[in-house]
């Protein structure tokens, strides 16, 4: 869910663009003739400011691959797996970029996998979305998002880049996330630590119940 910030919209021959503003007031960031000359009047562009989720307008109609983009930001609020699996096809493949780290792409079995085993270590995780760019006719979006989350090693802090693939019906059927290397690099290691009892021998918060040998990274 995109919540507490105000963003602008823009749409251009099926191309959907969001970006995050500090907005005070209800006006718009643009208005017609404050726009380049590209984007007169009677061009197919429409600008408008918005705070929250995006608005349904009546000639610009939410794509079922934008509502499947916004619940699976509500199931990674939720840290719902059921909810976040049922949003992909059955052939969906994830692949962490960049390549350099070397992950091998997951299936939704071998996704659901990782996701039971690392959720244990996350409290209060949530996701910020920046930005959103959807390409309706590629049947594509992509989305700049941010984590938080509290973890035995200290507070998580991941950026991420998603870009999602959606087959004809909206679903999912391809997920490429880039990540921050140095999170990966830096933090995980440490989290690692922590959940393998290093931590003056204490069972690490969060993962009470569960093996902590279990447990693999990278995290969602």
């Amino acid at each position: 869910m995109i919540t507490r910030v105000s963003q602008a919209i823009i749409h251009v021959s099926g191309l959907r663009h969001a970006t995050p503003r500090n907005v005070h007031g209800s006006q718009p960031l643009y208005k017609h003739d404050n726009l380049p000359k590209r984007f007169s009047s009677t061009s197919s562009c429409r600008a408008i400011a918005y705070a929250g989720r995006l608005p349904q307008f009546t000639n610009m109609a939410i794509t079922a691959q934008r509502k499947t983009a916004d619940a699976l930001v509500d199931a990674f609020n939720s840290m719902s797996i059921p909810d976040i699996i049922a949003l992909r096809n059955p052939g969906c493949k994830r692949t962490i970029l960049p390549y350099s780290l070397r992950y091998p792409p997951q299936s939704n079995e071998t996704y659901r996998s990782q996701l039971q085993s690392i959720i244990p270590a996350f409290r209060n995780f949530s996701l910020t979305v920046y930005e959103i760019i959807e390409d309706v006719q590629q049947r594509k979006i992509i989305m700049h998002l941010k984590a938080r989350a509290d973890t035995a090693a200290g507070e998580y802090l991941n950026e991420y880049m998603w870009i999602l693939k959606f087959d004809e019906e909206g679903m999912i059927e391809d997920q490429k996330e880039y990540v921050d290397v140095g999170v990966n690099r830096d933090f995980f290691p440490k989290l690692q630590k922590a959940l393998m009892g290093m931590n003056e021998g204490e069972e690490p918060n969060g993962t009470e119940g569960k093996d902590v040998k279990d447990i693999t990274l990278p995290g969602p």
